[in-house]
């Protein structure tokens, strides 16, 4: 879809890509031609006064309307294909079992650097004690 203003309507509307405007035959910009993150919208005009509008006045919003309803669409579609089977509690579902696994990975993780911790100190402590016992037995002259 491109966005531009219609110079039949006068009015910013929505084309489908690659087509050119159906009211006033302007052509699609070459490029980029994504739709702008919020697009006009078709607005009612403000009036201070109640106001008839004519039919073709009526005509002309509803046939902006009717493209803007099929842009919404299409929009929520495009927005719906991000869940898994469009359904977004199934989406939620799996992003709570990777941040499950992940905080699991975490702890087991941390568990395992402080058992290794604990047995590398456990293993410093007893080659300690294994050198004090030989340097006793030089010193005091024991044999094995």
């Amino acid at each position: 879809m491109w966005s531009h203003h219609c110079t039949a309507l006068g009015n910013y509307i929505n084309t489908e890509d690659g087509c050119p405007c159906h009211w006033c035959g302007t052509a699609p910009p070459e490029g980029n031609t994504k739709l702008p993150l919020n697009p006009p919208v078709p607005r009612m005009p403000q009036i201070d006064r109640p106001h008839r509008w004519s039919d073709d006045k009526l005509s002309e919003f509803h046939a902006e309307f009717v493209i803007h309803a099929k842009m919404e669409e299409k929009r929520f579609e495009a927005f719906m294909q991000a869940f898994p089977n469009g359904d977004p509690a199934a989406h939620r579902a799996v992003h709570d079992a990777m941040l499950e696994a992940a905080q699991e990975q975490t702890r087991f993780l941390r568990e395992i650097k402080l058992d290794f911790a604990k047995k590398s100190l456990w293993g410093i402590l007893m080659l300690l004690c294994g050198l004090l016992a030989a340097g006793l037995m030089i010193k005091t002259g024991l044999k094995l």
